[in-house]
């Protein structure tokens, strides 16, 4: 059994950011069973995932504690209800829906970072040691490469991402994204 932790999601235009990913999360207790942390709540809901990546799960029975007002459940629950398909690798895990994608890590400690760019383009990125994950356009994609003293620099076959300091770009489908900044 895996656990694992949601870093956040893309849905539609919107992104969502787990501030404590510890917080929210998913493991696969056995080949029908998820077991769940959604905050301040815990339970389980069954799944089914096919080798083709179908995914779908259903109602969670939780607990019943009452969250800060801050708290993420309902997205994460809600994206957890959407997933249509399952993609995993290299330590990270994707839900992906009609709407979008969560991102999973094996590892709670990782942070997803949103990036705006100068053309108007989002996307954001999880680092995790020789790779990074890049959601963008409701996919994930999986990056090697690696943080040196001098920047950053990840890349599959078409994706390319660069940074040094504040400012990053990424290089791929849909053009070239210069100028991009951490969304705060």
């Amino acid at each position: 059994m895996r656990v694992w932790y949601w870093l956040g999601s893309q849905a539609d235009a919107a992104w969502l950011q787990a501030d404590a990913p510890s917080r929210y999360r998913v493991e696969f207790a056995d080949a029908r069973t998820l077991l769940l942390v959604a905050d301040c709540n815990r339970g389980r809901a069954e799944y089914s995932w096919a080798a083709d990546g179908t995914f779908g799960s259903g109602p969670a029975g939780l607990t019943k504690m009452g969250c800060s007002p801050e708290s993420r459940a309902h997205d994460f629950l809600g994206g957890l209800a959407a997933a249509s398909s399952l993609r995993g690798e290299s330590g990270w895990l994707t839900l992906e829906s009609a709407q979008g994608a969560m991102l999973f890590a094996a590892d709670a400690t990782l942070r997803l970072l949103r990036y705006d760019c100068a053309d108007g383009s989002k996307f954001a990125i999880a680092f995790d040691g020789d790779h990074a994950a890049l959601l963008i356009g409701g996919r994930m994609r999986v990056l090697a490469g690696q943080a040196t003293a001098s920047g950053m620099h990840y890349r599959d076959a078409d994706f390319d991402f660069r940074g040094a300091g504040d400012e990053v770009s990424l290089d791929g489908r849909g053009g070239v994204h210069r100028g991009c900044r951490i969304d705060s």
